[in-house]
């Protein structure tokens, strides 16, 4: 009976914690699409921009409204790589930082589904 209790209670902080990660990253995108970027070719909504990775890291579980940090990193022309980061609290405030290409390269290491968008293989040579 025990076991079965402790099961419920972590099926339930699963479950809670699935749907503050879903709350706060659905918020997140649409403060993401009105954000702007300043690449090489100008000026660049967010909602133009390619995401690569997108991190969500919640934190205030205890309370009904759960807030969290947002990190996305993302691909613009030119290509110009950037990062936005959402901090905590309602509104969120986002803050843009451009990478350079090493720089994105580190933060996607462990993730290559992401680098390979990044940094698409130029296709081979057809004979």
């Amino acid at each position: 009976m025990e076991l079965a209790i402790w099961l419920l209670a972590a099926l339930l902080v699963a479950a809670l914690v699935r749907y503050a990660r879903r709350r706060v990253g659905t918020r997140a995108g649409r403060e993401f699409e009105a954000l702007v970027f300043r690449t090489p070719e100008g000026p660049v909504p967010g909602r133009r921009m390619e995401s690569l990775k997108t991190v969500v890291d919640v934190t205030g579980l205890e309370s009904p409204w759960p807030r969290g940090s947002v990190f996305r990193y993302c691909k613009g022309p030119g290509p110009s790589y950037f990062v936005a980061i959402r901090e905590p609290g309602e509104p969120g405030r986002w803050v843009v930082r451009p990478l350079e290409p090493e720089q994105l390269r580190g933060a996607l290491v462990d993730d290559p589904d992401a680098l390979r968008l990044a940094f698409p293989e130029p296709e081979p040579p057809r004979d």
